[in-house]
């Protein structure tokens, strides 16, 4: 399989799972928004608007911006160089030291 294949594989495979978590998450914020704003706690409001933007912010940058850029790699010398992308057999993988 070729390196634009696997990624486009790989995207296509995270992305329910990206899109079912985050919008679970908005959700939440979006309940959260209302308790806040129900019990006129503007601190609340605050923090669900600032995970909003953020949540938001985090799946856009992961759609859009990295699957742009890996697009961009593949057509590059630097995506011949197949270590970068796959373990090379033979050669040890570095401990973790765990």
């Amino acid at each position: 399989r070729s390196l634009s294949a696997s990624i486009e594989t790989g995207f296509d495979r995270a992305w329910s799972a990206i899109r079912d978590g985050n919008i679970t998450t908005l959700l939440v914020m979006a309940i959260l928004w209302w308790f806040g704003d129900q019990l006129g706690e503007p601190k609340v409001i605050g923090f669900a608007l600032t995970m909003i933007i953020a949540v938001s912010t985090s799946m856009f940058v992961a759609f859009f911006v990295t699957r742009t850029f890996l697009r961009l790699l593949v057509g590059t010398p630097m995506s011949r160089r197949m270590t970068l992308f796959a373990d090379v057999k033979g050669r040890e993988s570095p401990s973790l030291g765990l």
